[in-house]
């Protein structure tokens, strides 16, 4: 494709995709390989308006990054979903010319900015962890993702049209390995609480994973569900230590087989945390008040722990 324009005025224009200028995808025939010439410079693209991508420019041509692109003014554009100013869904290396030399100015999606935009792209971890994750059973882990578009902005889904996409974390007992918290026919059960999530903001807070399975090394691995395109993970599946029970915990087993870990109970009277401690019977299995021993901290006396003991010093 051969294209020239400049100096032209793109004003007040509307389409469902590209409210000025839609670039379609290039079929590729004989005829069409040779090389694009394209020039866009000098042009103003003000007051369109697109009911879906692209306010001013929507573009899935893959030469399009060969134009000479200069001095564009693209101002006062709107677009009902997303990339008021220009849209492209993917490749933007591509089917984009170089955008740094254009002017932007108050591109709008429902009154918020949004110059420029793509689908989304790739998936960043925003939680410092370590190589190695040495949790408990029920532990409480809490991971937050960052999703970006191809523009390498924040993906802000203004208007809820990607609201269904989530991302989930299963379970695997190594990096290669199935995925076991989906696996329910395996003669272990292991499953996640709280592993499953939206974006609101471009932002995945998942701050309630827990993690029950029995003593091993796993790895959790993101999927993103209810989306069809690709969106890369710039981190590496998360290894996981389940560990064995403190020694002031007592180990028990719930009813599917998997080791958890429970604080020991003491009478009611027993003051836990102001001036004793409860000691259990046993590290497995058995968690019984009656068992389990009220150890008063020190300067601390009595059946309840609830009398000082205060020494002399004449």
């Amino acid at each position: 494709m051969d294209l020239y324009l400049d100096s032209n005025k793109f004003y007040n224009n509307e389409a469902i995709n590209g409210g000025a200028i839609y670039f379609s995808e290039r079929k590729i025939t004989e005829e069409s390989n040779n090389s694009a010439i394209i020039t866009i410079k000098n042009n103003n693209f003000y007051e369109n308006k697109a009911n879906e991508f692209g306010g001013a420019i929507y573009s899935k041509y893959n030469q399009l990054y060969m134009a000479s692109a200069q001095n564009n003014n693209i101002t006062n554009n709107k677009s009902g979903i997303m990339g008021a100013g220009i849209y492209s869904p993917n490749y933007v290396n591509k089917n984009l010319f170089d955008i740094s030399n254009c002017h932007f100015e108050n591109n709008l999606v429902n009154s918020f900015k949004d110059n420029y935009s793509s689908e989304p792209a790739y998936i960043t971890l925003n939680t410092t962890i370590n190589n190695e994750n040495i949790i408990n059973v029920g532990d409480y882990f809490p991971l937050n993702f960052y999703l970006y578009d191809e523009f390498n902005n924040i993906f802000n889904d203004i208007t809820k049209h990607y609201s269904l996409m989530s991302l989930r974390l299963i379970l695997k007992t190594n990096d290669n390995n199935e995925n076991l918290s989906n696996n329910r026919n395996s003669v272990n059960n292991y499953y996640l609480t709280g592993n499953v999530g939206s974006f609101i903001n471009g932002k995945c807070e998942l701050n309630n994973i827990k993690i029950y399975a029995n003593p091993n090394t796993y790895y959790l691995e993101p999927v993103i569900e209810n989306y069809n395109g690709k969106i890369k993970f710039l981190f590496d599946n998360i290894k996981i230590k389940i560990d064995e029970c403190y020694s002031d915990k007592i180990k028990m087993i719930d009813r599917h087989g998997i080791q958890y870990c429970e604080s020991p109970k003491c009478h009611d009277n027993c003051p836990v945390g102001i001036s004793a401690n409860c000691i259990p019977y046993t590290t497995e299995l058995i968690n019984n008040k009656t068992l389990n021993k009220c150890e008063c901290f020190d300067g601390w006396d009595g059946n309840n722990c609830d009398s000082k003991i205060f020494v002399n010093f004449e």
